[in-house]
């Protein structure tokens, strides 16, 4: 026979009641102390299973629970094993005796609460799947931003090393490099830093070890090993005097390099390596864990001349480390001081000039902080909403069990030691759902590694370590306070009279208890509005992002860097004239449309720009410049992506010349900054940055379309288009536009290459519609991550509805019976029970409209194109919450009309 559900677990009855009296009262006092509850709690499990079994079986051991217990009692009378009430046996301690009743209890407790979950288990696997969500969830998340934002950096100290940029005053300008004579500036005059050192990474070509390999190379000014804190595992570092325009030609190796190019050889210190085709002597090799900035193979000293590239010249990045005992804003009033004074001393150059200190961490993680932040801040919203649940049921449990709670108040237990084991059977199904969620923690943290690597940075520090199990662990007790809590005063209320009363009617759950579980109803669908307002933007974002239109066709568009060593190709010509051989040979390979080459690509890291004039203007009051970027490029670029002309003409070959008259294109965003009410065709124009090959006035010979080259989400800049052999430089990206049906080219452009010069790689292959995917990436990831959040919420908080208005029917079936035998319709029935249903979730709903709004701006870090209070997607949200509590009520709101009144009234 199948055993019966929790709601038709029967409660001993009057004879049952007074035959447990009886065994209670044949023990004496003391023993009743102490095993009074057992005994009730062991008699109401093995009674409610005999019955199951029938009346025969269930006649057999009452007689023998009695006969056995009297038989008991007599003998505890005769020969005592438990001293008086409140004493502890002879030759043990108060303390002791107090423990081991307390631990006793608690064993009895869970002994009791596993039983319990073995009886019911539909009701137990609905609540710790539940939860299991929920906890996994945020332990998923949690390992993501423990790995990302909490972990510290890999070196020693990390806590004191900072990066310092250059910000502008002007709107939307992103923190960037700095000059050299700032940098000394800073070093000489901020007594907040122990060292500051300059950085630049390039890529440059590595000959004489195999076949030719493009490397990372980072130039440095000095010190930066000592900067981190760290000793070099062989030599040693850079040094002051190495760097310059006249310093030595030193390298120190990364320690992967010395494994894999020079076999981890001891006696690696003085040979040397050929970078761009110049040699450089071996003087250090960086120790295993040594990785800055991230994947450099080569660390080089800066051969920059501050007198040719000077206070305006920004060229490196500056990272550096605080001096001991230096508080970060101490570090960032000393510098402000020092920017309003080279204001004052330098207004040419640093007018509207400051720098930003931030820890170097909060450059390494980016962007994503805030996003993740909102990614557990939604989970969290998701495990409230599971708590919420698993709290409804466990009320409706309590309300089924205020007969057996009533029965054991009355037999002695106080509140306390009810609501104590309440406590105890919400902790283990927290437990369960807990070790549930951790094992769905596991798989889900695989696949958010695999979602984000390339996403958001230090994707390898993401799993599941210690600190993730004590959060999960924290969780977990959090969890258990939070619904079981509730259930727990519940139980501790119960009236003796009022539980055994309401037990023999048949009918469970007290008004009060309504009344909670209507409250956290509303709760759940607050939340769920509010997650499903954040899914809801981050979609509009989504949708914004992919039609943003970036200036130029990124369908079947391949691109490819090459970087020219400037020992084989000191002179522009020479470099000029391997680049349009180069594209001679691919545009004549199969299904070839287009090609073109360009510094400075879109979406790319390479950019140079500088102050731009208009010849015939005189200079602009420092306040008042305005910076344009450069972009040297082939004719051939503007057909291989497809950029407009919107006046003049394009570059052709004949400008493609080093004794061609300079010319130049610009872009709609230059006319509007300096031509808005002239027309700039014919005008000369010149930009204040030098690549190598000089820079002269250019003449403009026409108008092409804003193209998004920094991030898709940023506005166009002033560009200046200009040829490549005026211009330089050696370094570029060639773009190629193939048919759709075109025959793979890549193995093609590889064989031209080589035939063109073998010792010339080419590297960082990309798809320019994988690299407007992985703009996006982050946009995406956590869509989908609140989305599935925010549909998990609904979920729950539609079954939550459907909970409480069943519960409703249930508790009113005898009322709604009566109202039909009365003549009430069914519709009417319907109207009332779904009237009920809906109050509760529409003030969650407001509350959650409210809420969000109040809110939004927490949002705005992730939003593209989308205000955080945009009204649209709060009425579809309202819409769509709305329909979903209706189609919840509706449910049992139609059984309701259905009861059948005869049968009411026959069960009365």
């Amino acid at each position: 026979m199948s055993r019966p559900t929790e709601s038709r677990s029967p409660t001993p009855g009057p004879v049952a009641r007074f035959l447990l009296s009886l065994v209670l009262l044949a023990h004496p006092a003391p023993y009743k102390v102490v095993f009074c509850e057992r005994i009730a709690e062991t008699f109401w499990d093995r009674y409610a299973d005999k019955r199951q079994c029938g009346r025969a079986v269930l006649f057999r051991f009452l007689v023998r629970f009695v006969l056995d217990g009297i038989a008991a009692g007599i003998a505890e009378r005769r020969s005592p094993t438990l001293p008086r009430p409140g004493h502890p046996p002879t030759g043990i301690t108060t303390r002791d005796f107090i423990m081991n009743r307390v631990l006793d209890a608690m064993v009895l407790d869970l002994r009791f609460a596993l039983r319990s979950i073995r009886r019911r288990p539909g009701f137990s696997g609905i609540a710790a799947t539940t939860l299991a969500l929920g906890i996994g969830g945020n332990t998923a998340i949690f390992s993501v931003i423990n790995g990302v934002l909490l972990q510290p950096l890999p070196y020693n100290d990390p806590s004191e090393l900072v990066a310092v940029n250059v910000a502008r005053n002007a709107p939307g300008e992103r923190p960037g490099s700095m000059s050299y004579p700032d940098l000394s500036d800073l070093r000489e005059r901020v007594g907040s830093f122990e060292s500051l050192v300059g950085i630049n990474t390039i890529s440059q070509t590595l000959t004489g070890l195999g076949d030719p390999a493009v490397m990372s190379v980072t130039r440095v000014t000095e010190g930066l090993l000592r900067t981190f804190h760290v000793a070099p595992h062989l030599g040693r570092d850079i040094r002051a005097e190495e760097f310059g325009p006249t310093g030595p030609a030193v390298v120190v190796i990364s320690h992967e390099s010395w494994n894999q190019r020079f076999g981890a050889a001891p006696d690696v210190l003085g040979t040397t390596v050929t970078l761009n085709g110049f040699p450089y002597e071996i003087v250090g090799v960086a120790p295993q864990e040594f990785d800055y900035p991230n994947g450099t193979h080569f660390w080089v000293p800066r051969r920059l001349d501050p007198a040719r590239c000077g206070r305006g010249c920004h060229t490196m990045f500056v990272v550096g480390r605080l001096a001991p005992g230096t508080s970060l804003e101490s570090a960032v009033v000393e510098v402000d001081a020092l920017a309003a004074n080279l204001t004052a001393s330098f207004p040419a150059t640093n007018t509207g000039k400051r720098f930003l200190v931030r820890r170097l961490k909060d450059t390494v993680v980016g962007d994503v902080e805030q996003g993740l932040w909102i990614m557990l801040a939604a989970v969290g919203l998701v495990l409230l909403i599971a708590c919420s649940n698993v709290v409804n049921l466990l009320l409706a449990r309590a309300s089924a069990r205020e007969g057996e709670f009533a029965v054991r108040a009355a037999l002695g237990a106080s509140g306390r030691r009810l609501a104590g084991q309440v406590l105890v059977e919400s902790g283990v199904l927290a437990l369960v759902g807990g070790v549930a969620g951790l094992g769905l923690a596991v798989g889900g943290v695989e696949v958010l590694r695999r979602a984000a690597t390339g996403t958001i940075p230090r994707t390898d520090l993401i799993e599941i370590d210690g600190i993730v199990m004590a959060v999960t662990a924290g969780t977990v007790v959090l969890v258990t306070l939070v619904f079981g809590l509730i259930p727990a005063f519940t139980a501790s209320r119960t009236s003796v009279v009022e539980g055994l009363l309401e037990a023999g009617r048949g009918k469970a759950g007290s008004q009060g208890s309504v009344h909670i579980r209507r409250a956290l109803l509303a709760g759940e669908v607050a939340l769920s509005a509010a997650l499903l307002i954040g899914a809801g933007l981050l979609l509009r974002t989504f949708a914004q992002l992919h039609a943003v239109d970036v200036g130029f066709e990124t369908r079947e568009v391949i691109r490819f860097n090459v970087v020219l060593p400037a020992n084989d190709y000191p002179d522009i010509k020479q470099a000029s004239s391997f680049y349009g051989s180069l594209e001679n040979a691919i545009a004549a390979l199969p299904g070839v449309e287009g090609v073109g080459t360009m510094f400075g690509p879109p979406l790319g890291r390479a950019r140079a720009s500088g102050e731009a004039l208009v010849e015939g203007r005189p200079q602009p009051p420092p306040e008042e410049e305005k910076t344009a970027w450069v972009r040297s490029i082939t004719p051939g670029l503007l057909t291989a992506l497809r950029i407009p002309i919107v006046e003049g003409r394009p570059l052709s070959v004949a400008d493609n010349r080093s004794d061609a008259e300079p010319v130049a294109l610009v872009n709609q965003e230059f006319v509007r900054q300096h031509f808005p009410a002239a027309d700039p065709i014919g005008r000369r124009i010149r930009v204040g940055v030098n690549l190598g090959f000089g820079s002269p006035y250019w003449r403009v010979v026409g108008v092409v379309g804003n193209v998004r080259f920094e991030a898709i989400t940023s506005e166009p800049r002033a560009d200046v288009y200009m040829p490549h052999a005026q211009y330089g430089p050696r370094s570029m990206t060639v773009h190629v536009r193939t048919h759709p049906d075109a025959p793979p080219v890549l193995p093609e452009i590889r064989r031209a290459v080589r035939t063109l010069d073998p010792n010339v790689p080419i590297y960082q292959i990309e798809v320019i519609e994988q690299v407007i995917s992985r703009e996006i990436a982050p946009t995406r990831l956590f869509l989908l991550l609140v989305a599935g959040f925010a549909a998990t919420a609904v979920l729950l908080a539609a079954v939550g509805l459907y909970g409480v208005v069943n519960y409703i029917v249930t508790q009113r079936t005898r009322e709604i019976g009566i109202r039909i035998a009365l003549g009430a319709r069914p519709e009417a029935i319907t109207r009332l029970v779904v009237h009920q249903g809906l109050q509760p979730a529409a003030l969650g709903l407001a509350v959650g409209l409210l809420g969000a709004f109040l809110g939004g701006h927490v949002m705005e870090a992730v939003l593209f194109g989308v205000h955080p209070r945009n009204p649209a997607i709060y009425v579809s949200v309202a819409a769509l919450m709305t329909t979903i509590a209706l189609a919840a009520a509706a449910i049992p709101a139609v059984r309701a009309s259905r009861t059948d009144p005869a049968e009411v009234l026959r069960a009365e």
